[in-house]
């Protein structure tokens, strides 16, 4: 089925680099994005995740003679969108590619930087792209570390536009907080920390230990006697929702793993396992 997986991935169609994300099997065509953005936008959080795990197949697995293609292209469509100040929209209008203003600058814009930095942790990008590549993670990184982390404004598609709808300027006077969602801050994570690893500034390790520690205060330290499964170890979705487990716990859990490689702090391996339980719980 991973094989299946990644010769769908590679026959969805392309443009500058960008590629469709929902396939409708019912009659064969293809849509440029769904919930995250829709059928005249490409949103790029769902192509640099999709990419990460193409590119991990191909090397970890079994290589596939088309991907290096379809990522390098990829690599170069993102960095021709990155802004100056080191964001990335999260919504590309089909045709034009231009930047969409819904959550443009945004902590969307980790995935991207996390693509790229994976793209150069593995050492798979042609060396003429190196030099600009690594520039769009430290300007990325920068971005994150100056203009997300100081406000904690988490923010994706889930947030405003699944099962918590809510405008786009949400605050909360009560908690003096914005709407936050999980995804948003392991992508932060994992974008710092591969930043870290490239280029070995402290600000890096510290800004990516910051979102990982906020994420930890929405694992679940507990499992209420009114839920009728272990819930301990699990992970909601957001401050504005009331979902226990979410299945996002399992991939929460190689990140906390990656962490404590990379700090050898024993909390983050117990974080990690009791992630993954959750998800077999689940």
């Amino acid at each position: 089925r991973a094989r299946e997986m990644a010769r769908l991935i590679l026959s969805a169609p392309r443009e500058a680099g960008l590629f469709a994300t929902i396939y409708k099997p019912h009659d064969g065509s293809w849509q440029s994005s769904g919930q995250g953005a829709g059928a005249d936008l490409y949103h790029l959080p769902d192509n640099a995740w999709t990419a990460i795990w193409l590119l991990r197949f191909h090397q970890e697995r079994e290589p596939i003679e088309e991907a290096p293609a379809f990522l390098n292209d990829f690599a170069k469509s993102l960095l021709r969108l990155q802004h100056e100040d080191g964001s990335f929209p999260a919504r590309v209008k089909t045709g034009t590619l231009a930047a969409d203003p819904v959550l443009d600058k945004s902590a969307s814009s980790a995935l991207p930087v996390w693509f790229l930095a994976e793209m150069l942790q593995r050492e798979v990008l042609p060396p003429g792209m190196r030099d600009e590549a690594r520039q769009a993670v430290r300007k990325g990184a920068e971005f994150l570390r100056t203009r997300v982390l100081p406000r904690q404004r988490f923010e994706d598609f889930e947030l405003y536009f699944s099962c918590s709808r809510k405008p786009l300027d949400f605050y909360d006077e009560i908690t003096a907080m914005s709407g936050q969602n999980t995804l948003a801050m392991q992508w932060s994570a994992e974008a710092l920390r591969l930043a870290y690893l490239l280029s070995r500034d402290a600000r890096d390790l510290a800004a990516a230990q910051h979102c990982l520690d906020l994420l930890s205060l929405y694992q679940q330290a507990w499992s209420p006697p009114y839920m009728d499964f272990h819930a301990f170890g699990g992970f909601g979705v957001m401050n504005t929702d009331g979902e226990w487990n979410d299945a996002r716990q399992a991939q929460f859990a190689e990140t906390y793993a990656n962490f404590y490689e990379l700090t050898g702090k024993a909390e983050y391996m117990q974080r990690a396992i009791a992630a993954a339980r959750a998800g077999f719980a689940l």
